[in-house]
């Protein structure tokens, strides 16, 4: 494309978000909670951490309080900073505020269907009550057969390469994910499935960083414009990852359901789901690939996150051993029977989630940030 084209057209661009923004400031405003002053135009987009919001986010809070207004070029933001508010606004005020912020940037990638970003409505109640039905307290030890089995394999890897331990980590979560939800094992470490959805995580952790997703909250327009103007590459790969996520949610869906014709399909999320009878398949399909997603990254993050507290804290390592030596034996590998007997392990594990949360917006004791 010649330069002076490509001038022209990204001034024509500026000119439109410029009339864009022009429009919405037209709508008076009303009273927000307190926060920090913005500067003209693009209010308080340079005092907000990029890479690690909840930071910031968390200062405000105890400037400004509990719930926080903030606002990015003409896109109003609220944060609630204490899980006592949190909890009036979500619990007891559910049908108010119980929806989330919705981002263009969802759809972009193809991932608008899962559940963790779906607006608040029938569709997503639909899949809380396909989770509920097969995740609840007094249902989910049908499935500690699954976690054991590959906690075993995870144990023999890493005796095997301990330098690996991230890749075995990885291995680990996908193979326990994708069994947990399609009832399938994996076939070693080289699964095609496995690099599959790996391939679909860096293109998304490429392209849905806060900065991107910051960007088309606040211009919701550039979701139409070309990847190839300044800013926006990170739209080059979103064609490619929606083929590939509605890849990924189609095939193994397909594959249990035709095991479970066929009878020969263990228990797993699928099964359950289909068995539902107040959710119909797309419902099912879209649930299983939400938490088959987000399952399959979140746990290996979290192992990695305990490696690192190990490192720094080599006396809590030395006192998670003791307690396990002391409680169920030297060698011995623990089991779901033994969870009440181990509480400072247990105490660790909840410390490590709360210390660094894989999520650590729109999560209980983390700032949560609405859209207004």
């Amino acid at each position: 494309m010649p330069d002076y084209l490509a001038l022209s057209v990204t001034c024509t661009c500026a000119t439109l978000i410029f009339l864009w923004f022009v429009a919405r400031k037209r709508n008076a405003p009303v009273p927000y909670p307190p926060g920090p002053k913005g500067l003209p135009i693009i209010g308080n987009a340079l005092g907000i951490d990029l890479k690690t919001p909840q930071f910031t986010y968390a200062t405000w809070g105890k400037i400004y309080g509990d719930v926080v207004y903030f606002n990015v070029f003409g896109q109003g933001f609220v944060v609630v900073n204490s899980e006592e508010t949190a909890r009036l606004l979500a619990d007891k005020r559910s049908t108010i505020y119980s929806d989330r912020p919705h981002s263009p940037i969802y759809s972009l990638f193809g991932i608008d269907r899962m559940t963790p970003v779906m607006p608040y409505g029938n569709d997503w109640r639909t899949h809380r009550k396909l989770f509920h039905s097969s995740l609840k307290a007094d249902v989910v030890q049908k499935f500690h057969d699954v976690y054991l089995s590959n906690a075993w394999q995870l144990r023999h890897n890493i005796q095997s390469e301990p330098s690996k331990f991230s890749e075995h980590f990885k291995l680990f979560s996908g193979s326990l994910a994708l069994e947990l939800t399609y009832g399938r094992k994996v076939e070693g470490k080289d699964d095609a499935t496995i690099h599959f959805v790996s391939t679909i995580f860096d293109m998304l952790s490429r392209g849905t960083t806060p900065q991107s997703g910051g960007l088309l909250l606040a211009f919701p327009i550039l979701e139409h414009f070309p990847s190839w103007l300044p800013g926006l590459g990170f739209k080059a790969e979103a064609p490619r990852c929606r083929e590939m996520i509605a890849a990924m949610a189609e095939l193994p869906f397909r594959e249990a359901k035709t095991q479970l014709v066929s009878g020969t399909l263990q228990h797993c999320l699928v099964s359950d789901f289909l068995a539902y009878e107040g959710a119909g398949e797309s419902a099912a399909r879209e649930a299983a690939a939400g938490v088959y997603l987000a399952a399959a990254e979140s746990t290996a993050s979290i192992l990695e996150t305990v490696v690192l507290v190990m490192i720094l804290h080599p006396e809590i390592q030395a006192n998670v051993h003791a307690e396990l030596d002391d409680v169920i034996g030297k060698g011995v590998f623990p089991t779901f029977e033994d969870r009440p007997r181990l509480p400072y392990l247990q105490a660790v594990l909840y410390e490590v989630m709360r210390w660094n949360p894989v999520f650590p917006l729109g999560r209980w004791r983390d700032p949560i940030c609405y859209r207004i």
